[in-house]
């Protein structure tokens, strides 16, 4: 049968797993979309296919790929898990995804991911957001590079969703540097005059993570930007008005 090839960096999902005051553990993963890809790109669009079959209550995928050599299915079988229910109360779909997701694991698709070494990185002050003992991080990450050897992740690189990067593969990175509240208030207050749009506002102060200000401090800048604009709108027409000499 044909070899099945490792993950390019773009076809890596990754999410955090675990958050704390210093930073958050991620976790990479494959989606269902991934297989899908790959297993059309290795076998072609009819030389595989799917079942889904409930066995002691619980659901299963069976994933069959046809052997040209031997003219026969060769099938690969693995037990999905339930996921939490959508906003339909559909959590069957989860499961068969899952189901899917694991029995490609059976048949090579993403095995390399099994190998995959702790992934810690540090945060700052304004990336961790506490809640009842609890932390959050809303920053998101994403795979710039990923290497082999011997179908293992010898090499890997994640960055954030500015670009910089966060992690590698046997390298130690420092949390982003801590700026000072009136720092992060300029470049907050520049963020916000250069804004189009309340969505722009919005993901302008998302960007800065400034969780202390308040929303009275916020309204103050929009609207110190707004009597701005006003009276740069007045200066011009009063210069594009002619004299009447009359």
């Amino acid at each position: 049968m044909k070899e099945i090839r490792t993950l390019k960096a773009d076809e890596i999902e990754v999410r955090i797993k675990t958050v704390n005051q210093n930073g958050c553990s991620l976790l990479i993963y494959k989606d269902a979309r991934c297989d899908m890809k790959i297993l059309d790109e290795t076998f072609g669009v009819f030389g595989w296919q799917r079942t889904h079959e409930v066995i002691n209550g619980n659901l299963y995928c069976t994933v069959e790929i046809w052997d040209d050599e031997r003219s026969i299915w060769i099938k690969k079988q693995d037990v999905g898990i339930e996921s939490k229910k959508d906003a339909e109360g559909n959590e069957k779909k989860g499961q068969a995804s899952d189901a899917f997701k694991r029995a490609n694991v059976n048949v090579g698709i993403g095995r390399e991911l099994y190998d995959t070494p702790f992934i810690w990185v540090k945060l700052s002050e304004s990336e961790v957001t506490p809640n009842n003992g609890k932390f959050s991080c809303k920053t998101k990450f994403s795979i710039s590079h990923v290497g082999y050897t011997d179908r293992k992740i010898t090499e890997l690189t994640i960055i954030d969703e500015f670009g910089k990067e966060r992690f590698k593969l046997g390298t130690k990175i420092e949390s982003p540097k801590q700026k000072s509240e009136g720092e992060i208030i300029k470049e907050l207050s520049k963020l916000i005059y250069d804004s189009k749009s309340i969505d722009e506002l919005l993901s302008a102060w998302q960007t800065i993570g400034l969780h202390k200000m308040q929303n009275h401090e916020l309204m103050s800048i929009r609207k110190d930007k707004k009597k701005d604009e006003l009276l740069k709108s007045e200066n011009a027409k009063k210069e594009n008005e002619e004299p009447d000499f009359k």
